[in-house]
């Protein structure tokens, strides 16, 4: 994956928490995100389900979704 990543210059841009919530040692967070790749800037939803263990949050799935890509461009050309 991270060779891919590398072949089509990946960049996450960052984004705006928009949704947030704890629930014992579960916690949700949805990002409206920004990613720049060879072909453009595209704009996302990013929904993390996060897990604490050993008093740490780790990433436990990500679900991408709402994905716009730049006009006439394949969201997935690889």
């Amino acid at each position: 994956m991270q060779a891919v990543l590398r072949e089509i210059d990946y960049q996450h841009l960052g984004g705006e928490v928009v949704e947030e919530g704890v629930s014992g040692d579960t916690a949700i967070v949805t990002l409206h995100g920004r990613i720049a790749a060879l072909d453009g800037i595209s704009t996302q939803t990013e929904r993390y389900r996060l897990k604490r263990s050993e008093g740490r949050w780790l990433i436990d799935t990500l679900e991408v979704r709402d994905e716009v890509v730049p006009k006439g461009k394949n969201p997935h050309p690889f």
